[in-house]
């Protein structure tokens, strides 16, 4: 099991496989039951207080959590302060998880933002760690529309060796919309192109945040 912070409100949790057989752990059950969770995850936010100065204390939290085919689960959990998000974040007294599955077999995803600095934040993390979004697709374009901001990933090269770890960091830093044609048509049409071609690579360039 790995810990991870990602931003200051924001840690991640990479539970492998191996990880979940050597600790005995029922991930069915701490994803549907909220009473067996909590020894789950207070466990993994006393860790993350040492290991990484995550404090929660006073803060309400999202937890969220990942698959993959591959059996890997990742987790964030992120802290907030008032409930001005549409997130529903939960008190840490009822930490509940919610389930992101995404299936990394499609051809192409459509990710959205909040807005232009959640994009910022992503590139700044796949900046600092060691990810490259060079050749994850053949076309990674970013649209605005009603307010939203939407990442468009077209033709995924599978044989990237990035791009699962690329998939599951958008997953932390997006939301997974869909993808079907009819909304990336509606993007096209009805949306204002901000960055056309490499979309990744372009915001890691010019807008992430060098540490």
């Amino acid at each position: 099991m790995k810990i991870e912070k990602i931003t200051e409100n924001k840690i991640r949790i990479l539970l492998k496989n191996e990880d979940v057989k050597e600790k005995n752990i029922d991930l069915h059950t701490i994803m549907t039951k909220a009473i067996e969770s909590q020894g789950f995850f207070l466990e993994i936010l006393n860790q993350a207080e040492k290991q990484l100065g995550f404090d929660t204390d006073g803060y309400k939290l999202l937890i969220e959590a990942y698959s993959s085919p591959d059996n890997d689960f990742v987790f964030t959990i992120t802290k907030y302060l008032d409930n001005s998000d549409n997130l529903k974040p939960y008190p840490r007294k009822k930490l509940v998880p919610r389930i992101k599955t995404v299936n990394i077999q499609n051809k192409y995803f459509i990710y959205s933002f909040n807005n232009f600095d959640d994009f910022c934040e992503l590139c700044t993390y796949i900046d600092s760690s060691s990810l490259s979004a060079r050749g994850i697709a053949r076309l990674v374009s970013l649209y605005e529309y009603q307010k939203m901001y939407y990442l468009i990933l077209k033709d995924i090269n599978r044989k990237n060796e990035n791009y699962k770890n690329i998939l599951s960091t958008l997953s932390e830093f997006g939301k997974f919309v869909n993808n079907s044609n009819s909304f990336e048509n509606k993007l096209l049409e009805h949306g204002k192109i901000i960055i056309k071609h490499n979309a990744l690579t372009t915001g890691i360039k010019y807008f992430a945040i060098k540490k």
